[in-house]
């Protein structure tokens, strides 16, 4: 009956609410990362690779946020914008159906990788899969963890994923290393920036992130010294690698992206 059900949900909810599930909209600065990866080392790869690369990433965003949509239920029902992003929360999707979405992306991902490009990306991307889940579903759950929430989503959603076509493509660098540790610290900005958004959601709902733990005044604080340690560390790597161009375009565009950040609050 169980399976029954599921199947009928896929085929009557179709590619929409699959959309909706995986949030698309929302990958654009997390495939901008991956996507980077590729390019700051000067030798990308032949377009095909690329392109099968990004089809990859693609697969590990889709189950990165359909797995947090599953268990994001609770928080989601309390606020009507996460509600639309969200079909499970809004009986839109069953939620059988979504965790066998999320698994079919994981599948996926992982049998390219390992398919196309051998053990070693497909290892680091199972380290990614594995972080994101963790995240995600209880009873680990990191994003319920104060300060774990934001080590986990600086690694899973920046500093590893830029490194994923580098160490796909065999070809690591200081400019790309540098730029991992920028992005690890950009990327918990951002987390403690949406859950400062989130806090009376997440409050209500017992979701214990760091900005709930630490309350709104401080975790502002924090918010901001992780702005500028971001911008710190990329002019560090700017000036200890020489590459002034590269950098300073990257420079430029991060710079803006978290005055933005900022500003929105």
């Amino acid at each position: 009956m169980g399976f029954l059900r599921v199947s009928l949900d896929i085929i009557q909810n179709g590619a929409a609410n699959l959309l909706r599930l995986s949030r698309v909209r929302d990958w654009r600065g997390y495939f901008g990362m991956a996507f980077l990866g590729l390019f700051l080392n000067r030798v990308p790869p032949n377009f095909l690779d690329a392109s099968i690369f990004m089809l990859i990433v693609s697969f590990y965003l889709a189950f990165a946020f359909s797995v947090n949509n599953c268990f994001d239920v609770v928080v989601d029902l309390l606020d009507v914008k996460d509600l639309n992003k969200n079909p499970v929360a809004s009986g839109l999707l069953v939620f059988e159906s979504a965790i066998a979405f999320s698994l079919a992306f994981l599948v996926a991902g992982l049998v390219l990788s390992y398919i196309f490009f051998g053990v070693r990306s497909a290892l680091l991307f199972a380290f990614l899969y594995l972080l994101a889940g963790l995240y995600s579903v209880p009873p680990v759950r990191t994003k319920s963890r104060p300060y774990f929430d934001l080590l986990s989503h600086g690694l899973f959603f920046g500093g590893l994923l830029i490194l994923a076509g580098p160490t796909t493509f065999g070809r690591l660098t200081p400019v790309t290393l540098g730029i991992a540790v920028v992005l690890f610290f950009y990327s918990m900005f951002l987390e403690i920036r949406n859950h400062t958004d989130d806090y009376e959601f997440d409050k209500l709902s017992g979701t214990r992130t760091t900005v709930v733990h630490l309350g709104l005044e401080a975790s502002e604080r924090l918010k901001r010294v992780l702005a500028l340690i971001t911008i710190i560390s990329l002019y560090v790597t700017l000036i200890a690698t020489n590459k002034h161009v590269t950098l300073l375009i990257t420079t430029i565009a991060l710079s803006l992206l978290v005055l933005l950040g900022l500003s929105e609050d």
